[in-house]
């Protein structure tokens, strides 16, 4: 996974560094907070972020609020690692959104264990973001699959109609065309209705929606 390390001392960069590779993690560096803070506003930005709260530029305190102030999201899920140990300081860090506060020197272990906290957390969040975004497929695919099913029927029986007036070979020929298409169109929207799961597959342009895989009708 990669973690965010905002810390513009080279040693304990280092160390964390050190400390996340050993445990399968990247460290995606930073060494003041304007670099930390543009990490944090693309698409794929971190979902954990280990800040130190003094750096040049943007300091941890503020990065923190901005990240707050945004959106209300509960991600990044923010560590502290600070030298900073008074109470008071402790409180304001954790009252301008961090999720956690290490003060420096820290042990790996508790590092270790702290960083454990945060990963459940992001587990957990994305875990409900998949059920909301299932949630919100099932009640658009549903939604869509009833505005469709009103014209598709007309539709098919407009055809079905044309095709028993019909005496001109070519002409069934298209209509028998047409009508496929329409049923097939017909089965999709079968499959939309009965989604039950969100599934995608490689599309040109990125992924799409796999209603063969996200409902039982096969």
């Amino acid at each position: 996974m990669d973690i965010l390390v905002a810390e513009d001392n080279p040693t304990a960069r280092m160390l964390l560094r050190a400390y996340l590779g050993k445990w399968q993690h990247r460290a995606v560096e930073c060494s003041d907070g304007d670099q930390a803070w543009d990490r944090l506003q693309g698409p794929e930005a971190p979902a954990l972020a280990i800040l130190d709260w003094q750096m040049p530029g943007m300091d941890g305190l503020e990065i923190c609020q901005r990240v707050r102030a945004q959106d209300g999201s509960m991600l990044p899920y923010i560590i502290f690692v600070t030298a900073k140990d008074r109470p008071d300081d402790i409180s304001t860090g954790l009252r301008a959104g961090a999720d956690d506060y290490i003060t420096k020197p820290f042990e790996e272990n508790e590092l270790f264990a702290r960083l454990q906290v945060g990963l459940r957390v992001v587990g957990l969040w994305n875990r409900l973001l998949d059920a909301e975004r299932n949630r919100v497929l099932i009640q658009t695919a549903g939604a869509a699959a009833h505005e469709i099913n009103n014209p598709l029927a007309i539709l098919v029986g407009k055809i079905q109609l044309l095709q028993t007036r019909n005496t001109d070979t070519k002409v069934t020929e298209q209509l028998a065309t047409v009508l496929d298409n329409a049923k097939r169109i017909g089965n999709i929207v079968q499959k939309m209705e009965a989604a039950r799961v969100y599934v995608t597959k490689p599309y040109v342009k990125g992924t799409d929606v796999d209603f063969d895989q996200s409902t039982d009708l096969q």
